[in-house]
């Protein structure tokens, strides 16, 4: 198996850039919100990167991956787990250049966000929870809300800026020159969000079926433009309905569109109807009939199950691909489900059928009684490094690693006695062992007909079951 942690080897280098100032501030956000989501060693990696730049300089010298593991006292598997902890929450750039001798690493340490930002961040916020608990959450937004002033018995008197500083336009012209050169120097935001943006979803469509509402598209805030596409891939709503949600989010008083009622709206709609709404086609470049997609599985040597498993897995959005298993299973979802499927659809990067495959990896499978979050977080990083984005690879992917698993189970230890030579044994993934591996057996012609009728509701509209195999 190629393990991602194997690219890197004590002899690459690497330079440590600093692209914005990080200060105190920063770094009490770090030390209280984020340590609890990221772990012990990235955090150790993160503190250390910092001491190898001066206070007020930005770049440091060439260092040896092996003068870092000495000075934090880890292997390289626990390395690049920190390292990749830092670069999926948004700490860590990583840049790579191949030399002749040994790889070139640049390490850009970026600024965490500042605690107000960090807060307003849903998904940050309910990772900080889980990890903290309620009690120790509530102690520490105290800890970091400022109090608004209080102004009301007050009158705001302050001087505007041209009010005390008048400027000379012919001056201000001549020198726009040195004035565009200096604004070049300095980049006001480094960081790369990650895109929640859908091909799917007509934003231009859902802009004109707007203009009947009281909110027009400057009133579409970035925030609520990421929810909107985030929802879509969750849910697979359609740009139809989405606009009856954002209606029920319009203050009727300001004509502004609220982003927690806007969310309160899709989860209400979603907890009380379990109809199935158009799943787009997301993934395919080149649209395929599915008989061509049956006969390119088919060549690929997947069994009729596995085809149908990965065919359902390319037609549903994530959230509804799990409330058809809970539905098939008589189940429901829990609050930590929605959150961990909605931050996986928003960070992994991994494409919908791709988390769906997991999904049924981890329920149907395993026959785990649900996601958690640190399971399924554990297999889809792996499977982000390991640069899955087909459902058919993810299939290859468990069936590779369910057949490592069961090899190791069924063969008893052996010992190599021939001169005291050592054997090299090949360590599998914590989430590969995790459930002792069960033997498979083929279907019955039974078992087989009621998991294609099963299939076949579930792509009619109006229903949410889903086979699998058992």
């Amino acid at each position: 198996m190629n393990y991602p942690w194997k690219q890197i080897r004590p002899k690459d280098t690497f330079f440590v850039k600093k692209a914005t100032p990080i200060t105190s501030e920063h770094l009490k956000v770090l030390s209280f919100l984020y340590q609890p989501i990221i772990g012990i060693d990235a955090y150790s990696f993160y503190q250390t990167l910092l001491t190898y730049i001066e206070e007020w300089e930005f770049d440091s010298e060439e260092i040896f991956h092996a003068d870092l593991l000495n000075q934090l006292d880890i292997d390289i598997p626990r390395f690049f787990k920190g390292r990749v902890r830092l670069e999926g929450i948004g700490l860590l750039q990583v840049y790579v250049k191949e030399l002749p001798d040994r790889k070139q690493f640049i390490y850009e340490v970026c600024p965490p966000s500042l605690a107000a930002d960090f807060f307003k961040d849903d998904v940050l916020s309910i990772l900080l929870l889980e990890k903290v608990g309620e009690r120790r959450f509530k102690r520490l937004v105290q800890r970091f809300a400022i109090p608004p002033v209080d102004t009301k018995e007050y009158q705001n008197v302050t001087k505007k800026f041209l009010d005390v500083y008048p400027l000379q336009t012919d001056y201000l012209t001549s020198q726009q020159p040195i004035l565009d050169e200096t604004s070049d120097k300095f980049t006001l935001d480094t960081s790369k969000p990650i895109s929640v943006i859908s091909d799917t979803f007509d934003w231009s469509y859902f802009i004109d079926i707007l203009n009947g509402l009281l909110v027009n598209k400057d009133q579409i805030t970035k925030e609520l433009q990421e929810g909107i596409y985030l929802f879509h891939r969750l849910y697979g709503i359609d740009e139809v309905e989405m606009k009856e949600l954002v209606e029920g989010a319009v203050d009727l008083a300001t004509g502004q569109v609220a982003l927690k009622d806007f969310r309160r709206e899709v989860l209400i709609k979603y907890r009380e109807s379990n109809k199935t709404v158009q799943q787009p086609q997301a993934e395919v470049s080149n649209p395929k009939t599915r008989e061509q997609r049956q006969t390119e599985l088919k060549e690929q040597g997947f069994s009729d199950i596995e085809i149908a498993i990965i065919l359902s897995s390319e037609e549903f959005p994530p959230m509804q691909y799990l409330q058809s298993i809970r539905t098939q299973t008589k189940g429901f979802i829990t609050q930590n489900e929605k959150w961990l499927v909605e931050n996986l659809v928003k960070e992994s990067g991994l494409p919908n059928s791709v988390l769906n495959i997991l999904i049924h990896f981890v329920l149907v499978v395993k026959q785990k009684a649900t996601l958690s979050q640190q399971y399924v977080l554990t297999i889809a990083n792996n499977w982000a490094q390991s640069d899955i984005r087909t459902p058919e690879a993810a299939m290859k992917k468990v069936k590779e690693v369910s057949k490592k698993a069961s090899s190791k189970s069924s063969s008893s230890p052996t010992y190599n006695n021939r001169r005291g030579a050592s054997k090299r044994v090949e360590t599998l993934p914590d989430w590969a062992t995790q459930v002792e591996p069960r033997q498979e057996t083929p279907l019955s012609e039974e078992q087989r007909q009621q998991l294609q009728k099963e299939l076949q509701q579930l792509r009619q509209p109006g229903t949410n079951t889903l086979g699998g195999d058992n």
